[in-house]
């Protein structure tokens, strides 16, 4: 997982925007997302619950970031389009 873009953002909405970033929420992706973006490798697939333990690694030392467990526990993947309409 790459937190530096989580730190560029905090950075760029603070200087150029005057904004206070308070926190950030780290989402790992819905195992059928992850089964269709590896279908050619599907040997690269980390089960949900060894990517959801990596990602609470990751951000452990970022006070201000968290993991949230929402999606990658679902039974179905979420339609997001479908939620916004």
């Amino acid at each position: 997982m790459h937190l530096r873009p989580f730190h560029l953002a905090r950075v760029y909405l603070e200087e150029k925007c005057g904004a206070q970033v308070v926190g950030g929420i780290v989402s790992p992706a819905h195992p059928t997302l992850v089964r269709q973006r590896h279908r050619t490798r599907p040997a690269a697939i980390i089960p949900p619950k060894h990517r959801l333990a990596m990602a609470r690694c990751a951000v452990g030392d970022f006070g201000w970031l968290v993991v949230d467990p929402w999606e990658i526990t679902r039974r179905r993947m979420m339609d997001y389009l479908s939620v916004l309409h």
